[in-house]
């Protein structure tokens, strides 16, 4: 903007401050371990969410919140809330203590917050990349060395639970679990609350699974695969959506009467894959199938039918859903 300079050649300018606040940062919703541990040796955590599907620890019930500092004792100045403290960093902006409050964080932040007493827990909202790929949203959650069993909790985008993870115990820090989504869908998650008030740090990350041949997800689409020749691929759709299916197409030729299907795991051999084969004729109709359970080592089956040469689809899909398991593809005749 130009100034045109005053007769007194002079130019004021006004200065605009702003209060800093201070910010409570903290950890997951989860319950202090009485003696470095739990009773039993199992980990005990908060009640989870309404609506989550409770598939870890047990529950706890939250106490009210420590009081504030006395007014003689002057609270050091923190970065506004929601702001950036430093690049990559978000602090948490209360409330965010239920869904309709959650708080929209990106895959690769780092997020300082706290939350304890009689709070709910932290919600955080959260879309994962647009892409062709679906993968692993990698958390990790450190609560600064705090013997606390850790826990987060998820939930799709119509705020039904999906499941929760919890340390087994609090003496590991930082406490890292994943969950499996898919490109453009948006999750809830919460950290859980403490007893007290507990600083945490909270990352995420986006690893996508590794799939050459995607696109494949229809006939149109269908991947060409060549008899003999192993393709990598992977049926991962991410959690509480419908399972991804993987389109082959391969040509049976003549004096050949029957394929043959192979799967070789090449994830961990602690992720077992059920895998189901479908084959269909060239004009889309279905012909048989076959299942496959358990793949942790190479397994191979038949489609028991004769039949004529030709073009033919092998369509792949995990009826396990949310798994990832990266596998090998062969496709043999006989």
């Amino acid at each position: 903007m130009n100034v045109r300079p005053s007769s007194l050649g002079l130019l004021i300018t006004a200065a605009c401050l702003t209060a800093s606040c201070t910010v409570n940062v903290d950890g997951a919703a989860i319950r202090p371990l009485a003696g470095g541990g739990t009773a039993g040796g199992a980990a005990a955590s908060s009640p989870a969410p309404t609506g989550a599907a409770q598939t870890g620890a047990g529950q706890s019930s939250a106490t009210p919140k420590p009081s504030a500092a006395p007014a003689s004792q002057a609270p050091a100045a923190a970065p506004t809330p929601g702001a950036s403290a430093e690049p990559g960093t978000v602090l948490e902006k209360e409330a965010n203590n239920d869904f309709s409050t959650a708080q929209v964080v990106q895959v690769g932040d780092v997020i300082k917050g706290a939350t304890g007493g009689d709070e709910a827990g932290d919600y955080y909202q959260i879309t994962i990349p647009q892409g062709k790929q679906a993968g692993w949203l990698n958390l990790e959650l450190d609560e600064s060395g705090r013997n606390y069993v850790s826990r987060i909790d998820f939930f799709k985008s119509d705020k039904s639970g999906l499941s929760y993870e919890s340390a087994s115990d609090g003496t590991t820090q930082p406490f890292k679990t994943r969950l499996a989504v898919k490109p453009g869908a948006t999750y809830f998650l919460v950290v859980d609350n403490h007893d007290e008030a507990v600083p945490y740090t909270f990352k995420l990350n986006f690893a996508p699974v590794a799939d050459p041949a995607e696109p494949n997800d229809g006939f149109d689409t269908a991947s060409a695969l060549k008899l003999g020749v192993a393709v990598p691929f992977a049926t991962f759709a991410g959690a509480g959506e419908t399972a991804d299916k993987d389109y082959f197409k391969v040509n049976l030729p003549a004096g050949k009467s029957k394929l043959r299907v192979k799967f070789e795991n090449k994830s961990t051999k602690e992720e077992p894959a059920r895998y189901r084969a479908d084959l269909y004729k060239a004009d889309k109709s279905l012909v048989t199938y076959v299942a496959i359970s358990d793949v942790q080592a190479d397994l191979d089956e038949a489609f028991n039918e004769d039949l004529e040469p030709g073009d033919y689809y092998v369509v792949v899909s995990d009826t396990d859903e949310g798994c990832s398991i990266l596998s090998n593809l062969t496709v043999t005749a006989e």
